[in-house]
This record gives structure tokens, C-alpha cells and sequence, in this order.
């Protein structure tokens, strides 16, 4: 899909980078997941009101 406008893009770029940081949660600390799981839910929030 391509992004319709620079603020969905800026959403979808704010996904991938959340992504990126639980998938390194995950390869180095899996203990540290929640606080990381925590910053994600927040930045989800922040992409669905961009986008939205």
C-alpha cells in the first residue's frame, strides 16, 4: 500500500520503527519486553490518531 500522504507515512514509519524495538527486546532481553511492550502500545496509539 502505498502511503496516500507524508503524515500516513509518518505513521506507518513510527509502526516498523516500534517493531524494530520489540524485535530487539526480544533477541536481547526478553525480561525487558514489558517496559518496551508499554512504549509500543503508545506509539500505536500515536500512528492510529496520525493516520486516522
Amino acid at each position: 500500500m502505498i502511503p496516500i500522504s507524508q503524515q500516513e507515512c509518518r505513521g506507518i514509519l513510527d509502526f516498523e520503527f516500534v517493531e524494530l524495538i520489540i524485535k530487539t527486546a526480544l533477541i536481547n532481553k526478553v525480561r525487558s519486553l514489558f517496559c518496551i511492550w508499554k512504549v509500543a502500545v503508545d506509539y500505536e496509539k500515536l500512528s492510529i490518531r496520525i493516520i486516522g
